[in-house]
């Protein structure tokens, strides 16, 4: 099959289909290089690019399916056979085709990592496959000009799925999407594309697709009867698979508008001190010890603290005690009478990567940071209105942290806030304008971007116009608070914004 594929990529090197793509995809290039940056001129250069290469390999394979030569009328024998020696001539032409575009992505001055060629690499291959195979499946069905237009038509569903589907909140939505989940939407600048399970499932998914509709071929057409019942049992086997990875995708970590900041708790003891060591390298391993005055008797200290979060000890002035979690609750089972001053110790862990539902991350603890105080659970807390002092010890950072707490040196930050938050990211840039201090996504202008923001603060009446310090940060768009004053400090939401 290896020479057959090499025949064939020997057939397409010499058509003028080619050529004419790669015309295409020259001048789109040189549109993308004018931009000069990731902007949404250059994003739109590239998914076109993404569209015009898909369908020279969807028109390619159909064409080349039901064009009969010697060799081919050999191959026809096996027409699945044949349909992967053209594939793999296919896969010859998008190995070559990738390399180059990598190569000139690279001289773009585009801030391109090797995890953005990565991700450039899977779905520039896995959509040109899927292209290639579902036009030589029509094609070895029906007659050229037929399944020409239904492939295209088919392939025509999966773009317009891409490009229309603002919200792609279900897991059948996103593995249907064969470019990127955040082509048409809001996507976080400050973290790139994360190579997570969900992401992995997402691809996998587009791979068992592939396999289906040549295993669904070798069914239908197959000359041999074991052969078609190989064929169909792989397309059972293909959609039992596709259901499983559906199923594990909807488990992934995700929350929206459940999560909501408990104010009661506050009614059962106030903190007064607030101790924490914490440990962010690749998730979060926090102790944290707070003193708290106990407001009136009661059987319980009630704290929140997220689901996805692990507690491993808890103690109450050095004794431990039991305790057991619920939703976005951490309940310590310890009586306390009124007035009765009490140490709290708690130790857990976890890893982070929480995505709202329209799949964009909001919560993360990896090469970036974002733990917002204010809207996610990410350490004990009881959501009391009166500030209190935080002592705060951070270690195993790949890039600078920023806080609403004063930093000490490089490790450790106090201050008085009711709520505390850390956020970093290589992809920050700190820059001052007006003397005031941005903190923001390094494609960002940032006096563009401080115009913006003394506009929207006085479209906001009850947000205090003398921040000192802005931060662009994330949070879930089901929260209609887009800016949130943390001492001195403005935290700016920049996709509900």
């Amino acid at each position: 099959m290896l020479s057959a594929s090499f025949y064939y990529f020997k057939n397409l090197t010499r058509s003028a289909l080619l050529y004419v793509m790669l015309l295409c995809i020259a001048g789109l290039l040189y549109s993308m290089w004018s931009t000069a940056s990731l902007d949404d001129t250059f994003i739109t250069y590239f998914y076109y690019g993404f569209i015009v290469v898909n369908l020279y390999f969807l028109l390619a394979a159909t064409l080349l399916m039901s064009k009969p030569s010697a060799i081919q009328q050999f191959l026809e024998r096996s027409i699945v056979q044949k349909q992967c020696a053209i594939l793999g001539a296919l896969f010859i032409i998008n190995l070559l085709m990738g390399i180059g575009i990598s190569i000139i992505l690279l001289t773009l001055g585009q801030q391109v990592t090797p995890s953005h060629l990565l991700h450039f690499a899977i779905i520039f291959t896995l959509s040109n496959l899927l292209a290639a195979t579902i036009g030589s499946f029509f094609s070895a069905l029906l007659p050229r000009i037929a399944a020409l237009l239904i492939a295209l038509l088919v392939y025509a569903f999966f773009i317009w799925h891409s490009l229309q589907n603002e919200y792609m909140i279900s897991a059948f939505e996103r593995m249907l999407t064969i470019y990127d989940d955040s082509m048409m939407r809001w996507e976080n600048l400050l973290i790139g594309e994360v190579f997570d399970t969900s992401y992995i499932i997402d691809k996998l998914g587009i791979v068992l697709l592939i396999v289906m509709i040549i295993s669904l071929l070798g069914c239908l057409k197959a000359i041999f009867k074991k052969w078609q019942l190989l064929g169909g049992l792989l397309v059972i086997l293909s959609l039992a698979c596709l259901s499983g990875l559906l199923s594990m995708s909807d488990k992934q970590a995700q929350f929206s508008d459940d999560y909501t900041p408990t104010k009661k708790f506050a009614t059962y003891y106030t903190i007064t001190d607030y101790t924490m060591n914490v440990n962010l390298q690749k998730g979060i391993q926090n102790d944290v010890t707070l003193q708290i005055t106990a407001k009136k008797d009661a059987a319980k200290i009630p704290l929140q603290l997220s689901r996805y979060l692990t507690v491993d000890t808890v103690t109450v002035d050095g004794q431990a005690v039991p305790y057991h979690t619920s939703h976005d609750h951490l309940i310590i089972e310890h009586t306390l009478k009124q007035q009765q001053h009490a140490i709290v110790a708690i130790t857990y862990h976890g890893h982070l990567h929480a995505k709202d539902d329209f799949g964009v991350p909001i919560v993360y603890t990896n090469d970036a940071i974002n733990l917002l105080g204010a809207h996610f659970a990410w350490y004990p807390q009881n959501n009391q209105k009166t500030a209190f002092h935080y002592k705060v010890t951070a270690s195993n950072t790949t890039a600078p942290l920023y806080t609403n707490l004063h930093q000490v040196n490089t490790h450790h930050y106090e201050g008085k806030s009711n709520v505390f938050s850390f956020v970093s990211s290589p992809q920050y840039k700190r820059q001052s304008y007006q003397g005031i201090d941005y903190i923001v996504p390094k494609k960002y202008d940032v006096k563009l971007y401080a115009k913006s923001i003394k506009a929207l603060v006085k479209e906001s009446p009850g947000t205090n116009a003398h921040y000192q310090q802005v931060i662009s940060t994330y949070w879930t768009e089901y929260d209609e608070e887009y800016m949130v004053m943390e001492n001195n400090i403005l935290f700016v939401d920049d996709i509900g914004n």
